[in-house]
């Protein structure tokens, strides 16, 4: 008799600000990157890959940068993850917690990662500009 698939499990979330623009900001750039709509967990996913694949300064700055957004909120955003997608977020949260100094929550991991996706500092494949190409080929005017 085959085993049945393990639970999936739910990430309750503070929707904050914060929290809506960069999720907005993470869908809008793998929509264009991939040429289809996707949802707030596919960009979470997404940018779990990333920030395992990243260096360490990237990590570094990613950590600065969630520590001047207050992600808190009264009321709740739900993200639901897969068994094997919750083991990518495990890898994702001990590669974060090993460059911070406090405690991470999933719910910390997911803020992350779709800051991860969403901010142009981390940009490499054109999406999003990054602030080092801003004023490639513009003209200082006189």
């Amino acid at each position: 008799m085959p085993r049945p698939d393990p639970p999936a499990s739910v990430i309750i979330m503070p929707k904050s600000a914060a929290l809506l623009v960069h999720a907005a900001a993470a869908i809008h750039t793998l929509t264009l990157r991939d040429g289809r709509c996707v949802s707030m967990r596919e960009a979470t996913l997404a940018g779990f890959d990333q920030i395992i694949d990243d260096k360490r300064v990237d990590l570094i700055v990613l950590l600065r940068l969630h520590g001047q957004y207050d992600f808190a909120g009264t009321e709740r955003q739900v993200i639901g993850l897969k068994h094997d997608e919750m083991q990518i977020l495990r890898a994702a949260k001990k590669r974060l917690q090993t460059h911070s100094t406090v405690p991470l929550h999933h719910k910390d991991a997911v803020a992350m990662a779709l800051m991860r996706m969403a901010r142009p500092e981390f940009s490499r494949d054109g999406l999003i500009p990054s602030p080092l190409t801003w004023l490639e080929g513009a003209r200082l005017q006189p």
